[in-house]
C-alpha cells in the first residue's frame, strides 16, 4: 500500500473517541469549502471535542492556552465573535482521549516508508505536513519531539493540535476510523524506550529543557529514577522541583504531576509484570 500524495475529501460520520458522541459531527467538505471556524468549533463541542481559539502562528488566543479548552457553547460564541478567524485549537492526551503523530516535511521519507504499518484510520492535512490521528493509549506518553525519526513529533499528554479540517484543509477518513496505535509505534514513543544512558545524557537534563521537550525529559528522568529503585514518592518530589526549577518556561504543576504519575503507573505495570 503507497502512502498518499495527497489527502482526499472528508468530514465522515460515527465513532466514539474517549466517550465523546462522534455521531455525525459534520458533513463532507472539500478543501476551501469548510464550514467556518465558528461554526466547526461549535459542531466538535457539540460532540464532546473540547476546542479553543489559536492564532495564526498556532499560539493560543487565551491566558491559559489548551486548559481553557471548553465545550461550552457560549464561551465558543464569545470567543469567536471575537476573534472570528481563528483557528480551531484540541487538547491532546487524555483531555480528548486522542493522540497525534505530526508528519513534518522532514519526517516525510519516514512516512513513506511505513506507511503500510502505521494504520493511521484517519488523517489531516496540515500547512506543512500530515496529522495522524490515533486513539490515546492508557497510561498516556507525554508529547515529544523527533523522538521516533526526524520530523516526527507526538502530541499527547500536555499538548494541542490545530484541527487544519476546520481551515479547509483535507481529511482521510472519519472519527470512528480512528484506532490504537500499532505496538510497535507505542514502544517507540515510550518514555522507557528514551532511557538516560550516558553522562551527557545527564549533563542534557541536568541543565533543564526547553519547551516542545520538556514533557519527554521528564518522563526520561522520572522512568530513570523509578528503575534503580529510588522510591516513587521520592522520585516524584525530585522531578517536580526540576520541572520547576530547571525547565523553560516552568512547567506547569498539573501537567507535570500527570506526566509523572503516568511513568509511575506503567513501572507498578511493569514490576507487577514481574511477579
Amino acid at each position: 500500500m503507497e502512502a498518499p500524495h495527497e489527502c482526499g475529501a472528508g468530514e465522515a460520520s460515527g465513532g466514539n473517541v474517549a466517550g465523546h458522541d462522534r455521531t455525525r459531527i459534520y458533513p463532507a467538505a472539500q478543501r476551501n469549502n469548510a464550514p467556518q471556524p465558528s461554526s466547526y468549533a461549535a459542531r466538535l463541542a457539540g460532540a464532546g471535542i473540547a476546542v479553543f481559539p489559536c492564532q495564526p502562528n498556532k499560539r493560543p488566543y487565551t491566558a491559559n492556552g489548551f486548559h481553557d479548552a471548553t465545550t461550552e457553547q457560549n464561551r465558543i460564541k464569545d470567543w469567536w465573535g471575537a476573534w472570528p478567524a481563528a483557528l480551531v485549537g484540541v487538547p491532546t492526551g487524555p483531555a480528548s482521549g486522542l493522540l497525534v503523530v505530526d508528519v513534518d516535511p522532514d519526517g516525510a521519507e519516514w512516512f513513506a516508508d511505513n506507511f503500510p504499518r502505521l494504520a493511521a484510520g484517519r488523517i489531516h492535512q496540515t500547512r506543512r505536513g500530515r496529522h495522524l490521528l490515533y486513539r490515546c493509549p492508557d497510561p498516556a506518553p507525554p508529547c515529544s519531539a523527533s523522538k521516533v525519526a526526524p520530523g516526527i513529533d507526538v502530541r499527547a499528554t500536555g499538548g494541542y493540535v490545530i484541527w487544519w479540517p476546520a481551515s479547509g484543509m483535507r481529511t482521510i477518513g472519519g472519527m470512528d476510523d480512528i484506532g490504537p496505535l500499532p505496538d510497535w509505534l507505542l514502544e517507540a514513543i515510550s518514555p522507557a524506550s528514551c532511557p538516560v544512558k550516558t553522562p551527557a545524557d545527564w549533563r542534557q537534563i541536568a541543565a533543564g529543557a526547553a519547551e516542545g521537550s520538556r514533557n519527554c525529559t521528564l518522563a526520561r528522568l522520572v522512568g530513570h529514577l523509578l528503575q534503580r529503585g529510588v522510591r516513587a514518592t521520592v522520585a516524584r518530589e525530585l522531578c517536580l522541583a526540576w520541572a520547576q526549577s530547571r525547565c523553560r518556561p516552568p512547567m506547569d504543576l498539573a501537567e507535570a504531576e500527570r506526566t509523572i504519575e503516568s511513568i509511575v503507573r506503567k513501572d507498578v505495570a511493569r514490576l507487577r509484570g514481574r511477579a
